[in-house]
């Protein structure tokens, strides 16, 4: 649960706020990172943030808002776009290498460099590196970027004691990292600017309500983009905060066209008082919304902007109600907004009363033509692996760590292909390393929100396709849930407890009940010397065979140097 008094902010590991990799909570937005990361698990290099929360001004003035940013920024008070600069910070004339800072290593690289076009050193775009050139890299000489200016400012005017909504949006790319947000108006010095709980009368402040004021902790609804105007072709998740979009031209997402798209957001609502809402759909063109499983608006067709309401419906405070939003795209403006009104005032839904789905529904995978892979068992000695029908298997294991996160569909047919044609029988694989694999190939995230007990669907689509393609080849896949960090760190990239171990393993062991060449392995080569640590690997180990009910071989892969037996003893019954 976020801290009230705290921006809720969401880091993603991409320029462009896909698939958040850590949720938190920022009393203020005022960092320098410089060339280091924001929280183990983040991208130094290219990542991107969203805060969102609340400030509440203490005189009734104009204020003048301050965004300090390297590189894009945007910001929003009150629903509105006061600043907008989605762009890279400009490098500087001189600085050859981009390290932000014109030195002598920028006049070696242009002396290297001269009577050449590169474009490294030709700052006046000539096409030739020449004494222009150097005549700027001198002009420049001694200058960093953190004596240029990268501050924004825009003014608007607030009420005293009013709570207002505010999101900033920030992305790096390269050098160094930076985003402050300052205001200040008449009787205000400038200063940072502090998070102000919600105010609950801007949330049950619409008449008609009554009881006890339900503020959630949502974080919004999971939203799928499609490249194509009926939810098909190139595909990409994430949580928007809120439903309120006015792309007009722009992409709603890099991997999506402009012109022809679609969205469909899922997850709950929940009611803060009780009452009777009129859900409102603003939108160019179509659009369909379900509430609590029931169709309250469908207008499918190309439409200029309009706003269509719901019939009124009868909420109870502090309950969650399923809501699916589809939306498509089709040439011209494009627009989708979600508001709700009735027993409140009438406003968008607000982020703390959003609440995501688990995964996006999906078309079910095509897997490729089955061979006749069994499970594997232990031969009645204990001495052995032996297939179904008590024949011997040998494993000859090949590692591919990365088999699920850093491939495509054509990578894994190759590879596989490639390995049942040398007679390996056994390929290692790991779902999640928070170090090196949290997403695939596709940009899909291995957990939601980075929360092992809610899994996405959409980046377990890959793992269905990757499986099934091993045992068309006769393959079996030895799957590590997740590598040892995960588990035993103690740092940030400890995400498992036994509560979401259980919860993974139990969701695991289920949707792959049926899959018969799989071999569950635990441990990720890191030391399980804790009884905590011990606990946890216990936990998904018990999810996994109440999810399976117990089909599948399950292993221990143990730190370098030791065997299972040194953390483990024989008698260990999930071994």
């Amino acid at each position: 649960m976020m801290d009230a008094s705290s921006f809720a902010a969401a880091y993603f590991n991409n320029a462009d706020l896909t698939s958040p990799v850590l949720t938190r909570s920022d009393p203020a937005i005022d960092f320098a990172w410089g060339a280091g990361a924001p929280a183990a698990g983040v991208d130094p290099s290219t990542f991107s943030v969203r805060w969102t929360g609340h400030v509440k001004p203490t005189y009734g003035e104009a204020y003048t808002f301050y965004t300090t940013a390297d590189d894009g920024v945007r910001l929003w008070v009150n629903g509105q776009l006061l600043i907008d600069r989605w762009t890279d910070r400009a490098s500087l004339p001189g600085d050859a290498n981009n390290d932000g800072v014109v030195d002598f290593i920028d006049f070696q690289l242009i002396e290297q460099q001269f009577n050449t076009s590169s474009p490294q050193s030709d700052f006046n775009h000539d096409n030739t590196v020449n004494t222009a050139d150097m005549k700027v890299f001198f002009a420049n000489y001694g200058k960093t970027l953190a004596t240029t200016t990268g501050t924004d400012s825009a003014t608007i005017t607030l009420a005293a004691g009013q709570t207002y909504d505010l999101t900033l949006e920030y992305y790096q790319n390269a050098n160094d990292a930076k985003a402050k947000l300052e205001w200040q108006s008449a009787s205000q010095a400038r200063q940072v600017v502090p998070a102000s709980p919600a105010d609950p009368s801007s949330v049950g402040g619409g008449g008609g309500g009554g009881g006890t004021v339900v503020l959630g902790d949502g974080n919004g609804l999971l939203g799928t983009y499609y490249d194509n105007a009926d939810f098909t072709g190139s595909q990409v998740s994430r949580i928007d905060p809120v439903v309120s979009f006015r792309w007009n031209g722009g992409r709603p997402q890099s991997q999506i066209d402009s012109t022809t798209f679609s969205v469909r957001w899922e997850g709950q609502v929940l009611a803060p008082v009780s009452g009777n809402y009129t859900f409102y759909v603003n939108s160019d063109d179509g659009t369909r919304l379900w509430v609590n499983d029931q169709a309250v608006v469908d207008v499918w067709g190309d439409k200029t902007e309009s706003e269509y309401p719901s019939d009124p419906i009868t909420l109870v405070a502090g309950q969650r109600y399923n809501i699916v939003l589809e939306y498509y795209q089709n040439q011209g403006d494009a627009v989708s907004e979600l508001r709700w009104g009735g027993p409140i005032a009438k406003q968008i839904i607000p982020t703390s009363q959003l609440f995501p789905a688990i995964g996006p529904v999906q078309p079910p995978v095509t897997p490729p033509p089955v061979t006749s892979t069994s499970s594997l068992q232990v031969s009645g000695d204990g001495h052995f692996l032996v297939q179904s029908d008590g024949s011997p298997f040998f494993w000859m294991g090949d590692t591919a760590w990365a088999l699920f996160n850093k491939t495509t569909r054509a990578d894994v047919d190759y590879y596989l292909q490639n390995r049942a044609d040398k007679e390996f029988t056994v390929i290692q694989a790991v779902l999640f390393n928070p170090d090196a694999f949290t997403h695939n190939a596709f940009n899909q995230p291995v957990f939601l929100n980075g929360d092992p007990s809610t899994p996405n669907t959409a980046y377990f689509d890959h793992v269905d396709y990757t499986l099934a393609k091993a045992q068309s080849l006769g393959l079996y896949v030895d799957v590590l849930p997740t590598w040892g960090d995960a588990v035993a760190a103690t740092d940030s990239r400890r995400v498992f407890n036994t509560a979401n171990a259980y919860t993974y393993g139990l969701w695991l062991g289920s949707r792959y009940a049926s899959q018969p060449n799989i071999i569950w392995n635990l441990g990720g080569d890191w030391p399980a010397t804790t009884s905590d640590v011990l606990a946890i690997w216990r936990a998904m180990a018990a999810g996994l065979q109440a999810g399976d009910g117990g089909k599948h071989l399950i292993t221990f892969h143990p730190f370098g140097g030791k065997s299972s037996t040194t953390y483990w003893p024989q008698s260990e019954p999930w071994l």
